[in-house]
This record gives structure tokens, C-alpha cells and sequence, in this order.
């Protein structure tokens, strides 16, 4: 493929594509493009010098906490995949797709990831070795829902001060640089030291990059961002928010350590938007074990008035049951993703054969036990050896004969699978990705 159009025109012209498929404001475009637009992040397709088709990926670390430097995986988000109308169904996303694959292997990314726009994509990313790896699932609370009164006692709550940021930056007529400067290090630290309830689960590892983007694009879309302090001036819950036309805020991100925490963030939220508003907070699945605000109740199918449909707030909750695909990802480097693993899951034992891959590096024996993985090149796998290996993993629980996108399939499957945890001794890897390009 030619590519002969300058940098600055590249840029205009990808911005432009962008605001036609995705309809995001020009401020907000500008400001993804103004942090993360590298020519090496990119991939394009032109036609009589006119770009049709791109995409442009984010580097991210993912881990546990900041102090665990063994606990890391270098991955790359995808993001802003457009094509012109006019250019669809060609395979010209696929063939970029398939190029930004191989710049990630050469950068010696572990995997690449990204959120499909709808569930209709979710197959078209699937037929191209996308597998699932991140779920969420969604609690309703609709407009005059009664926060404080039905779930803490108001002196419980009287000890933290929540502080609504963005109406600090509006009732103050502050720059959002100020703001950064004085919140940057708490909510940074907060957020990247954050311990989902299996204290496994790993999340993207927030830059100064990152959080500005996050503070200055929730200011742009009308958003609302809330911390909260205990009585020691500390740090100890935080949610973002936006809110859109049809008076529903959809919660992006929210972390406490406490349900009353929670109770008084989702309750700033409705002071600062009105009490006619519906708040959707968006949970990762991985956050199952983290406490329900609501009162019990039960929820009846309204349109069919069907008493069997009658179910209880614990059912509809449950994180199986409800969770859905948010992200999905593609592994690029599989040694590294079975030395993640294997550290994360130091008693399991279990071998890998994968014979065929789009990359041939990912080919060969992987061994785990002991918190490491050997791995062994297809090319220095003798015949005999390789025949010996291959009827080892019939019926053998510990050794398996995989694909890459069986193995991702078996890393990143549903939480809560007792039928899978029994009998696969490969771990399921908890990955949370929340708050990213949506």
C-alpha cells in the first residue's frame, strides 16, 4: 500500500473520518488527536489521496499496582476504527487490522484490545481472532431514587467530603490545568492502586497523559467527576460520569471502599444533575463482590405482566447472568501472556502445543509450573517429539492442544464458570479496562 499523503493532512483527514462515522464533537476529536496521534500509532488506507479507511491505537501498561513491577503486561488499544461508507465490505479494515496486529508484535506487545461500538461488531471482530476478555453489566437506579435515606444512616456518612470537580472548576472559573495540578496525584494513585475483590484482577495503569485527557474530556462532554476524602484527608472514592440528551448518566468509572462511599458519590451525582435523572453505573464483572446500595426490591416484566418473570434484585444482578462484552482483545505474544499468568497463578501446572498462528513466533511448547513458562520454538520440536506431544494432550487435563484465539477463549472467559474452574487447569485472567476511547 502507498502511502504518500503528508503528516499534517493525514491527521486532518483521519480527524474528518472520524467525526463522519462516530459524530464526536470537533473539541473532543481534537483533544484525542492532540494527546494521542503518532504516526507510528496508525494504520490507513488511501484512495487517490484520500483516506477511506484508519485506525489508531494507545499504548497502555496493565497491572495489579504500581509497586508490582513483575506483574505487567504491555498491550495496545485500538481505537476510532472507521471506514467510509462507500468503502465498506472490501476487507480493507481487515487488512489493517491484520497490519496493526504485526506492528504489535514487532513492538513486543502482548495483545491488542478493543471495544466493540455495538453487539453487531462483536461477531465481525470475532471472525478475525477477536475473542471476549472483559465484561460488564449495569445497575439502574431511576430518577428520585432515594440514595441516602435507603441505604446509610446520613452520620455515617457525615465523616467524608465528597467534592464535586467539575462544579469546582465551573462555580471558580479555574483553568482545568490548576485542577490537575492539585488533584493529579491523588486520583492517579487512587485508581492505579485500586484492588478488585480477587486482588488479581489488573487494570490499565494511568498516565498524567491519561488522567488530563479523562478530566478535560468529561469537562467538554458536560460530565460530572466526584472524589471523595475520609476524615484523614484521604483519598477514598472517586466516580465520572456524563449525561446525555435523554437525561440518563451513564457512569464510567466508580471506585470506593465502602458502600457508604458509594451511596455518597451516586447521590452527588443526582444533586448536581437533578433528581429527574436515570443513573446507569456501568460495573465490571469483576467487581462482583462489592456491596449493592439498592434496598431489596423485585422487578416485574412490565409489557408482558408475566408473574414467571417476576425475578429477585439478587438474580438480576448476578454477574454471569447479565454480564456482556465490553472489551475484546487478540493475543499477539503468547509467551508473555502464559509468564503473566503463571506469575499471577504460581501453583498451576499445566503444557500448551499451538501448531499454527497467524504470526509463527507464537508456534511451539509452553510449559507452566512453578510461576514460569518454558517455551519451546515449533521449529526445535524433533518429529517424533511433536507426534509424542500431540497425542499427550488427548484426554490429559493438563496438557491441551490449542489455537491462539482457544487459548485467549479459555484466558478470558466469563467470571463465575464453576464447570470451566473445575476442570481447566488454565487460570482465567481478570482484566479490567474501564474509561477508555468509548
Amino acid at each position: 500500500m502507498n502511502k504518500s499523503i503528508e503528516y499534517s493532512v493525514v491527521r486532518s483527514q483521519m480527524m474528518k473520518l472520524w467525526k463522519e462515522v462516530f459524530g464526536d464533537s470537533d473539541d473532543y476529536i481534537a483533544l484525542l488527536f492532540d494527546h494521542y496521534f503518532k504516526m507510528n500509532r496508525i494504520e490507513y488506507y488511501e484512495e487517490s489521496r484520500r483516506i477511506v479507511s484508519s485506525l489508531l491505537s494507545i499504548d497502555y501498561i496493565l497491572g495489579n499496582k504500581l509497586s508490582i513491577v513483575d506483574s505487567k503486561l504491555n498491550t495496545r488499544y485500538l481505537c476510532g476504527l472507521a471506514t467510509d461508507q462507500d468503502y465498506r465490505g472490501q476487507g480493507i479494515m481487515t487488512k489493517l487490522i491484520d497490519d496493526a496486529i504485526k506492528s504489535a508484535y514487532n513492538d513486543n506487545i502482548a495483545f491488542v484490545f478493543l471495544l466493540p461500538a455495538n453487539d453487531g461488531l462483536i461477531n465481525y471482530y470475532h471472525d478475525r481472532c477477536f475473542v471476549s476478555m472483559s465484561y460488564n453489566r449495569n445497575e439502574y437506579y431511576f430518577d428520585n431514587y432515594d440514595f441516602i435515606n435507603r441505604n446509610i444512616d446520613i452520620n455515617n456518612g457525615s465523616c467524608y467530603n465528597i467534592l464535586n470537580l467539575t462544579a469546582f472548576i465551573k462555580e471558580r472559573n479555574c483553568s482545568c490545568d490548576s485542577v490537575l495540578d492539585k488533584y493529579y496525584n491523588d486520583i492517579c494513585y487512587f485508581i492505579n492502586n485500586w484492588n478488585y475483590p480477587d486482588h488479581k484482577t489488573v487494570s490499565i495503569i494511568r498516565n498524567r497523559y491519561d488522567i488530563d485527557i479523562i478530566i478535560r474530556d468529561n469537562i467538554i462532554s458536560e460530565g460530572c467527576i466526584c472524589i471523595a476524602y475520609d476524615e484523614n484527608n484521604n483519598m477514598c472514592g472517586i466516580v465520572i460520569s456524563q449525561c446525555n440528551e435523554f437525561r440518563e448518566v451513564k457512569v464510567q468509572m466508580l471506585l470506593y471502599i465502602n458502600k457508604t462511599i458509594k451511596v455518597l458519590l451516586l447521590s452527588k451525582l443526582q444533586e448536581y444533575f437533578g433528581e429527574d435523572v436515570r443513573i446507569a453505573v456501568s460495573i465490571s464483572s469483576e467487581e462482583k463482590d462489592q456491596e449493592r446500595i439498592f434496598a431489596p426490591y423485585r422487578l416485574v416484566d412490565l409489557q408482558s405482566h408475566d408473574a414467571s418473570k417476576i425475578i429477585s434484585h439478587e438474580e438480576v444482578f448476578a454477574s454471569r447472568a447479565t454480564a456482556k462484552t465490553f472489551a475484546m482483545a487478540r493475543i499477539i505474544k503468547v509467551h508473555e501472556v502464559l509468564i503473566f499468568a503463571a506469575y499471577q497463578y504460581p501453583h498451576r501446572k499445566y503444557s500448551i502445543l499451538i501448531t499454527q498462528d497467524f504470526l509463527p513466533g507464537n508456534c511451539g511448547f509452553y510449559e507452566v509450573a512453578d510461576g514460569q513458562c518454558i517455551f519451546t520454538p515449533i521449529g526445535e520440536i524433533a518429529e517424533d517429539r511433536l507426534r509424542y506431544l500431540i497425542g499427550e494432550c488427548e484426554g490429559n487435563s493438563n496438557f491441551y492442544h490449542l489455537s491462539v484465539p482457544e487459548l485467549a477463549s479459555l484466558l478470558w472467559r466469563k467470571p463465575d464458570d464453576p464447570l470451566l474452574d473445575d476442570v481447566i487447569s488454565i487460570p482465567r485472567l481478570s482484566i479490567e479496562v474501564s474509561l477508555l476511547l468509548e
